[in-house]
């Protein structure tokens, strides 16, 4: 007790989860004041409650080793999805734009397939947060914040080659003056403002929707 005092630990350790629920308590208050998105929280909030409490258990927080973070994404290809029984409603006539059972169940197990390498990714980026709020409360050392590599986000989506861009943005411009109503000016000109601050800034949609 003695050597904790001195060096600034904590007496008592906490538990991964607790540091977690008030890492995700802060990032809340941020959000409140417009530092990041409500959007960005929820997103925080349920790697937490659905993926990385579930992983780490009541494990205190002083205990996690890098072991822990290498591991992770080896556990979460294992436990992606909660499976649940699927009830059967037998009708006389399928509803109209209802799948066939074997194009249903394919279907299932699309969405309960392993997890992907980018949201596994975004998963960890939070565990790291998570360590690092706990540094930065001398809840534990520096050091035992995990500093090893993540998986690499390889599902990109396909980008405009140089030409292609200079042919739309071409295209935009006489398309805005071909509008015939000044409604339609507007709402051309801002597709094209969008496009061009898109391009140009790397901004992610959902912000630039906002």
């Amino acid at each position: 007790i003695r050597f904790r005092v001195r060096h600034q630990v904590p007496v008592f350790d906490k538990s991964f989860a607790d540091v977690a629920k008030e890492y995700s308590d802060f990032q809340k208050r941020v959000a409140d004041i417009g530092q990041i998105t409500l959007h960005r929280w929820k997103t925080v909030d349920g790697h937490i409650r659905l993926h990385l409490v579930p992983y780490m258990g009541n494990v205190q927080i002083t205990s996690i080793t890098e072991d822990k973070w290498t591991e992770y994404p080896f556990w979460r290809k294992e436990n992606n999805a909660i499976r649940k029984p699927q009830k059967r409603v037998f009708r006389k006539k399928p509803k109209a734009g209802a799948l066939p059972d074997a194009q249903e169940d394919a279907e299932q197990k699309k969405k309960d397939g392993p997890a992907k390498s980018g949201t596994i990714r975004q998963e960890m980026m939070t565990f790291r947060a998570i360590m690092n709020f706990a540094a930065g409360k001398h809840y534990i050392r520096e050091s035992q914040v995990p500093k090893g590599n993540m998986p690499e986000d390889k599902n990109r989506r396909d980008e405009f080659t140089p030409q292609e861009y200079r042919q739309l943005h071409t295209f935009a411009r006489d398309w805005i003056g071909k509008g015939n109503k000044e409604i339609n000016i507007w709402y051309r000109t801002m597709a094209y403002n969008f496009m061009l601050i898109m391009a140009n800034t790397g901004m992610r949609t959902g912000e630039a929707r906002s």
